[in-house]
């Protein structure tokens, strides 16, 4: 999120990078600057604050891991009127690992050549 501090960080409990939004939305409504703005708007805030989503689970062997890694895209999809995630990596539990969806991210400022990596660090 955007805190006028550069680059923060914050948690929400939630089951799956598919459920932070919605759990997000609920925080958001209860907060009395937000109270009466439109869904469509707070998702318009959500997707320039936040870059991307790391989601943290339970794992029985190695305790808490990484599962997926999310980008953020800085717009709402006006069809749905939700951020748009784009899943960069999950976790493969065949290979016990975090691997590549083979999507590479978007967001300016975040993409290969922005952040200095290999593009094969992104291929499946």
């Amino acid at each position: 999120a955007s805190t006028g501090h550069g680059h923060s960080i914050f948690t929400i409990h939630a089951t799956n990078t598919e459920t932070v939004w919605s759990r997000f939305l609920m925080i958001a409504r209860a907060h009395e600057s937000a109270r009466g703005l439109p869904d469509y708007k707070i998702a318009e805030g959500f997707a320039d604050a936040v870059c991307a989503i790391v989601f943290i689970a339970r794992h029985p062997i190695y305790g808490q891991i990484i599962t997926d890694i999310a980008e953020v895209n800085p717009f709402v999809d006006p069809e749905v009127g939700l951020p748009v995630r784009n899943t960069l990596f999950q976790y493969d539990r065949a290979q016990d690992r975090l691997a590549p969806t083979g999507r590479k991210p978007e967001r300016e400022g975040y993409r290969i050549q922005d952040l200095g990596l290999p593009a094969e660090f992104f291929e499946e």
